[in-house]
C-alpha cells in the first residue's frame, strides 16, 4: 500500500506497506490506472497460487499389498503313531499390518481337527492345526501337510512340511 508523504518528507516520496521507497507517489488518472493494472495482475497471481496450493501436485499413490510371508512353518512332534496327534504351527507376518487367514490342506492321509472329511480347512484365523492319522499305507508313511497364509487382499505364501506316522 502505497501512502502519502510523512512530515518532512517532500511530495515525491512516499512508504509502500511501511518500508520507505522513492517511487513517486502517482496522482489522478495515473495513480488510477496504475492501481487497476497492478490489482488485476495481484488478483490473478494470488487465484492462481491459491488454486495451486490447494491442487495436490500428483494423484494420490495406490496403497501397494505387500504379501504375507511366512517364517516358518513346523510340526510337533514329527513322527506320531495310529493313536496320536500332531499341531502345525504357521509363523507368518505381513508388512501392511493386514489380517491374516490360514488354509491348511492335508495330502489325505491325515485328519484335520474340526475340519470336513476332504482333509482341509480355508481362511482359519488360527495359525495352528491339530492333524491326526485317517489311514495308514505302509508301516511307516510319510504325510504331507500345506500351509498357505493369505492377506485377503491378493497376497499369499505357502510352505510344506512332513510328517512321519507309523503303526
Amino acid at each position: 500500500m502505497i501512502a502519502g508523504p510523512k512530515n518532512g518528507d517532500s511530495p515525491s516520496r512516499g512508504t509502500l506497506c511501511g518500508s520507505e521507497t522513492t517511487t513517486p507517489i502517482l496522482k489522478g488518472a495515473a495513480e488510477m490506472r496504475w492501481k487497476a493494472s497492478h490489482v488485476l495482475v495481484l488478483s490473478l497471481f494470488l487465484s492462481a497460487t491459491v488454486e495451486a496450493c490447494h491442487r495436490t501436485p500428483f494423484a494420490p499413490a495406490a496403497r501397494v499389498n505387500h504379501p504375507p510371508i511366512i517364517t516358518s512353518l513346523t510340526i510337533f512332534p514329527s513322527a506320531i503313531g495310529l493313536s496320536d496327534s500332531a499341531t502345525a504351527v504357521c509363523v507368518a507376518t505381513d508388512q501392511d499390518g493386514d489380517t491374516l487367514v490360514y488354509d491348511w490342506i492335508s495330502d489325505g492321509s491325515l485328519r484335520l481337527k474340526n475340519a470336513p472329511r476332504g482333509g482341509y480347512i480355508f481362511s482359519s484365523p488360527r495359525n495352528s492345526q491339530m492333524f491326526y492319522p485317517a489311514t495308514l499305507v505302509a508301516p511307516i508313511d510319510t504325510s504331507l501337510i500345506r500351509c498357505y497364509v493369505r492377506d485377503q487382499r491378493g497376497g499369499q505364501d505357502g510352505r510344506l512340511v512332513t510328517l512321519i506316522v507309523h503303526s
